[in-house]
């Protein structure tokens, strides 16, 4: 192997600064996102960090992002809504229509893109969605009620008063 110049080393060294910056730039506008992501739900971050990370440090952006998402991020939180937070109930709908889950994860455009609306929107879309949901649920099962009585009332008229009496129906 040949020896390499001094205007290599430099410049090397040069763009480990930069890099280094870059990655401060990126961790940065990254804790802005979870402490606006999380705030949503009135969910106050302690810290947070890559699975990799070691004791006291963030770990590497650089190795837990894709073209895709953020990920492996670790959050710890000082909030009385620990337990929504463990149970997985932070869920929005994106500006995509599909549901997005906090799975440890975020879409890697919202650190070049406007997210903060996408997710105020999202969680109101997702809780318009539940609503609707849950609405349906009641729908049905109040209709399966009702169709019950009607059998049960079909079956009493078809009983004499005795055999009523007998199976303890009023």
């Amino acid at each position: 192997m040949e020896k390499i110049t001094k205007d290599f080393y430099n410049e090397t060294l040069d763009k480990e600064k930069e890099l280094y910056k870059n990655v401060e730039v990126l961790e940065k506008r990254l804790d802005y996102i979870l402490t606006t992501f999380f705030h949503q739900w009135d969910i106050n971050l302690n810290t947070w960090y890559f699975e990799d990370a070691k004791e006291g440090e963030v770990g590497n952006i650089l190795q837990n992002m894709n073209s895709d998402s953020v990920y492996y991020i670790h959050i710890e939180t000082n909030s009385k809504h620990d337990k929504k937070f463990h149970n997985e109930e932070i869920v929005i709908i994106d500006k995509f229509g599909k549901e997005l889950y906090w799975e440890n994860e975020i879409p890697t455009r919202w650190l070049f893109e406007d997210f903060e609306q996408e997710v105020i929107d999202g969680k109101a879309k997702m809780e318009e969605k539940n609503r609707k949901s849950k609405e349906k649920r009641e729908k049905v099962l109040a209709s399966r009620k009702a169709n019950a009585k009607k059998i049960m009332e079909n079956i009493k008229g078809k009983l004499s008063k005795e055999e009523l009496k007998i199976l303890g129906v009023k």
